[in-house]
């Protein structure tokens, strides 16, 4: 009988964050279709508060995965998803476009336990050629510019 009493004391009945799903959203945008976790779980997340979904055209407009604000990159259409007219992002299209009616996936949970700051600390030098890409970008980001660069590893 007493043994009986201490089970149901120490049964736990809250909620754990599973380390995957956390990890894999921590730090990101993602379409809460495309997510690699099964609807029901998802849902419960978003219930307890953890993840914030959010559309992914918001008003204004804006994109909110690439936060673009400039309305000549956005365009209207007539959409067989939810059969009313929505605006989704160009500026962004090359990740897959985001609909009015896609919902974002944002975590708005605790941090991942042992999360570390990566350092960068590399100990060599650049060849001449990637001192000159390396030199070509540094400028091109300064300038606001696009750039390409081809690499192969």
């Amino acid at each position: 009988m007493k043994l009986n009493k201490i089970m149901k004391l120490k049964r736990y009945k809250g909620f754990l964050i599973e380390p995957n799903l956390q990890n894999f959203f921590t730090g990101r945008i993602w379409s809460r279709e495309a997510a690699p976790f099964p609807k029901e779980k998802v849902d419960c997340y978003i219930k307890r508060g953890l993840l914030k979904v959010k559309t992914a055209i918001g008003e204004g407009p804006i994109c909110n995965r690439c936060l673009n604000t400039n309305k000549n990159w956005f365009i209207s259409y007539q959409c067989s998803r939810c059969q009313k007219t929505c605006t989704y992002c160009r500026h962004c299209i090359q990740m897959g476009r985001m609909s009015s009616c896609t919902e974002l996936l944002i975590w708005d949970g605790p941090a991942p336990a042992g999360q570390k700051r990566h350092k960068l600390d590399w100990k060599s030098e650049f060849t001449p050629l990637q001192k000159k890409a390396s030199n070509e970008l540094t400028d091109s980001v300064r300038k606001g510019k696009s750039h390409l660069i081809h690499a192969v590893c």
